[in-house]
Formats: C-alpha cells, sequence, structure tokens
C-alpha cells in the first residue's frame, strides 16, 4: 500500500509540529493548530469540515471576566443558553496541564458545536472528554483566518474525496493508563468508520515503571493501525514540562512514533499547498 497525503487530526498542535518537522504532512487543514478530541474530529470529516465559522465563543482568557464573552453566529443556542454558556466560561479559570494556560492574553476560541458543554465547568482543559475542539491563538470571527481555514479545507476535503486508497490519517491521543489502553482501542476501532487509513498513536504511562502491563506494539484492526507507546507518568510531565502534555523534548518517544510509521507504510509524499 502506498501512501501519498498525510494529515494530522488531533490532538494537540505540539503533534501536528512533530509531523511536519519529519515531513509526514502534506498539508494543513482545520485541525491543525488546535485541541481537538477524536470524536470531533471525525465529526468535522463527516461533515466535509464544515461548523467551524458558526457557534464559537471567543474571548481572551486573562480578560473575560471584564470584557465577556463574543458569540459568533450562535444559532443552535437560544439566548438563555447563550448567557449560561457566557458564565461558565467566566468562571472557568482555563488552565491546561496544571498550569496557567499559555495563551491566556491571545484570542481564544471554542468551538461550541464540537464541544460538550459539559467540559465548560471543567477548569483544566486537559480533563475535558468525549467532544471537544478549543482553538487558542485564534479568533474565528476574523476574515483572514476564515479565508485560511476555507481554503484549507477545501483542499483537504477535495483530497479525501479524490484519493480514499491512499490516504493516511494521524491521530495522536493525549497520555492515558496503561490500564486503560485496551479499552481505548476496543472504543475507537468501534467509533471510527471511514474507509481512510488511521494511524492512532496511544502515548500510555503507568505510575510506577517497574509495573508496566504493555509492550510497546502495533496492533492492527482493519483500516486502523494502533501504535502503543510509553510516555513517562503524568506527575513527570507535570514537572518537567507544565505548561505541556507530551511536549517535543520527548525524544525517544517521538522517535520511535515517526520510525512506526515509516515501517507500516510505503510513502511516497505529496505535499498540498
Amino acid at each position: 500500500m502506498t501512501i501519498n497525503y498525510i494529515f494530522h487530526i488531533g490532538e494537540r498542535c505540539q503533534h501536528l509540529a512533530f509531523l511536519k518537522t519529519n515531513n509526514l504532512l502534506s498539508g494543513h487543514n482545520c485541525m491543525s493548530g488546535i485541541y481537538i478530541s477524536f470524536e470531533s474530529s471525525l465529526e468535522l470529516i463527516k461533515n466535509d469540515c464544515l461548523g467551524l465559522t458558526n457557534n464559537n465563543a471567543i474571548f481572551t482568557i486573562s480578560k473575560k471576566n471584564i470584557d465577556g464573552v463574543k458569540f459568533v453566529k450562535c444559532d443552535i443556542f437560544s439566548e438563555s443558553e447563550v448567557k449560561n454558556i457566557e458564565s461558565l466560561l467566566i468562571d472557568n479559570p482555563l488552565h491546561f496541564f496544571n498550569s496557567e494556560n499559555y495563551y491566556k492574553n491571545h484570542d481564544y476560541s471554542i468551538n461550541l458545536k464540537y464541544t460538550d458543554l459539559s467540559n465548560l465547568s471543567i477548569p483544566d482543559a486537559y480533563d475535558w472528554e468525549n467532544k471537544y475542539c478549543a482553538m487558542p491563538n485564534a479568533d474565528y470571527s476574523s476574515d483572514i483566518l476564515l479565508e485560511t481555514v476555507e481554503r484549507r479545507n477545501n483542499r483537504f476535503i477535495s483530497c479525501l474525496h479524490q484519493n480514499s486508497d491512499n490516504v493516511l490519517l494521524i491521530y495522536i491521543n493525549k497520555s492515558i493508563l496503561d490500564t486503560s489502553c485496551n479499552e481505548k482501542i476496543l472504543y475507537i476501532s468501534k467509533l471510527y468508520d471511514l474507509s481512510y487509513n488511521l494511524f492512532y498513536v496511544l502515548p500510555v504511562y503507568c505510575e510506577d515503571v517497574n509495573e508496566k502491563i504493555l509492550q510497546e506494539e502495533t496492533i492492527v484492526i482493519r483500516n486502523i493501525t494502533f501504535f502503543i507507546v510509553y510516555f513517562p507518568c503524568i506527575k513527570t510531565q507535570k514537572i518537567t514540562n507544565p505548561n505541556d502534555d507530551n511536549n517535543l523534548s520527548f525524544i525517544e518517544q517521538y522517535d520511535k512514533i515517526k520510525t512506526t510509521i515509516l515501517n507500516t507504510y510505503n510513502i511516497d509524499l505529496k505535499i498540498l499547498y
């Protein structure tokens, strides 16, 4: 099988940087540089990446208590629901990875269609679950940004429709306990029903390095290749990378991911501009 097109579909911009640095990326799409769950990413692709320009809450984390929240084209929420969402966002400190959010003084957008509102009550965005789509350092009311997003989306969706057999989608999950790995694999394999090849990275950790229960390995289920790779435990990550979950400083782990991708697929990469 030859792969000509590789796209990053989550979960964070650091993972995008890893693929870009190692020349494993055909081009950007609407999931580039955002913090998005697999559930939301999958729904976006099924919707031809439509919906990011509507139902956005936009604010500056450090100023939201004074300036409030701006809502853009919130056509699926009533006025009372919008007020409730604003209250939730203003009350939420929106930390990330046990630290003050790096983007606290920047534009910050959350797409409410692709985010479960229950997450808005969780103070650390790293702990958000199920559907979420947060877009740090991005004002989705900006015409310039929207033009860029539309251009990327059109190029991405066109490629998917025309080259389904030689497209590879890559999703790198956030760190999970190794005891949860098998359950996660079962869940993703049932959820994913697209025809495109999927490379799904599962960064796992254990509380005690002497008690690892898994082998680092690839598991193939239909057109999905799961790769299990151990990272330092969350406690260690918080100490060494207080504002990041899988920083690219973990050279050994990212090299393993790169090697596994290259060994799994015959890649003849084409770049889209």
